[in-house]
């Protein structure tokens, strides 16, 4: 249906082919709206879910907790301008995921054992200060280039590629601002050397380093590089603020394990690795006060 009213084609159909002066526009446009959904601020962290039979566009949206939850009483959504403690954030949906492991479980110790080391990671991060002040944001956690619609105006004596609109808002959800800055490093990134259907965040996780890191692709042209500093500079301070720092890497895989959990052997394999690897335990055991 949204296929159908919205203008445009896929960009990873057509993102190999385009002029460095159309992803110029691209990497600027989105990263202004990577700035609108930092400036959409909720009072609560969850998922974003229509109740009931109305899904229509004008149905209320409300937000469910991130663990398996029987009850359907979830809080309307509702804007807030307050910042929030991430910390809190974290440890309580940590605590509240070891908690379903032993409801689930009852008697298996490995992965509550796993979720509490992740807990005291979470408090050695907090006592950082790094995640006090921090507000809830929307956050798109499928920014792909087949999820970006684009169409090439006509008008002129020469086409210009415009953005028409994002696709699937399906795993859209309200998270730590730090989460909504996982830096999209496809907009930057040489096509003619990297895999278009693979994010470069997921194919940079196999090393204890990377987890440290991010493993987000750095660009390796001076084109690359402008596209970088376009995106960067459209997308505004707090994405800046959340985007780079080794901190908010860490912040930001603790929270990806609190909207997933441990459903796969991959999954708990990350978990793992983010309490053990030898890059982890070094970056941990250097933690530091972050200015803000």
């Amino acid at each position: 249906m949204v296929l159908n009213r919205l203008e445009g084609t896929p960009l990873s159909r057509c993102i190999e082919g385009l002029s460095h002066s159309d992803r110029r526009r691209v990497a600027k446009k989105l990263g202004a709206i990577f700035r609108e959904m930092l400036s959409v601020h909720s009072r609560v962290s969850g998922k974003l879910m229509l109740r009931g039979r109305d899904k229509s566009l004008q149905t209320h949206l409300h937000v469910a907790p991130w663990y398996e939850n029987d009850s359907e009483d979830y809080p309307p959504f509702c804007t807030a301008t307050s910042s929030t403690d991430a910390g809190k954030i974290l440890v309580s949906g940590l605590s509240a995921w070891k908690s379903e492991e032993h409801r689930l479980r009852p008697g298996t110790l490995y992965k509550p054992h796993l979720i509490g080391r992740l807990i005291t990671v979470a408090e050695q991060l907090d006592e950082t200060g790094c995640l006090n002040d921090i507000p809830v944001t929307l956050g798109h956690f499928d920014f792909d280039p087949r999820n970006v619609m684009v169409r090439f105006d006509a008008k002129g004596p020469t086409q210009k590629l415009a953005v028409s609109g994002i696709l699937d808002w399906d795993s859209a959800a309200l998270v730590p601002a730090f989460m909504s800055c996982v830096p999209p490093s496809w907009v930057w990134a040489d096509w003619s050397a990297v895999d278009g259907e693979e994010s470069d965040e997921d194919s940079g996780e196999d090393s204890g380093e990377d987890v440290v890191s991010g493993g987000y692709y750095q660009p390796s042209t001076p084109e690359g590089v402008e596209l970088k500093r376009l995106f960067d500079e459209a997308a505004g301070t707090v994405y800046r603020r959340f985007a780079y720092e080794p901190n908010y890497h860490f912040a930001k895989r603790l929270m990806r394990f609190i909207m997933e959990g441990m459903k796969s052997n991959e999954a708990t394999r990350e978990r793992r690795k983010l309490c053990f690897s030898r890059g982890s335990r070094r970056h941990i055991a250097q933690l530091k006060p972050t200015s803000s």
